[in-house]
């Protein structure tokens, strides 16, 4: 995590994200909620949930890899 800026609170970088999302479960619960099928609507709700929760910055490519590792898991 970074130190406090001037700029305001501290915040995280977007691979500390990447880390922070995986260890939340909102992945996993996504893709149980959906029972691993999904249209693009509802990954633009996933992302908005993601952006709403605080972490970002994030690359979203990165996090639909992730979330497509846990769907073949699922």
């Amino acid at each position: 995590m970074r130190k406090n800026s001037k700029d305001g609170p501290a915040q995280y970088s977007a691979e500390e994200n990447l880390q922070r999302i995986s260890r939340s479960g909102i992945l996993e619960d996504f893709a149980r909620k959906n029972d691993s099928q999904w249209d693009h609507s509802k990954w633009l709700e996933l992302c908005d949930l993601i952006i709403k929760k605080g972490y970002v910055p994030v690359d979203f490519d990165k996090v639909g890899l992730m979330l497509e590792d846990i769907k073949s898991d699922i």
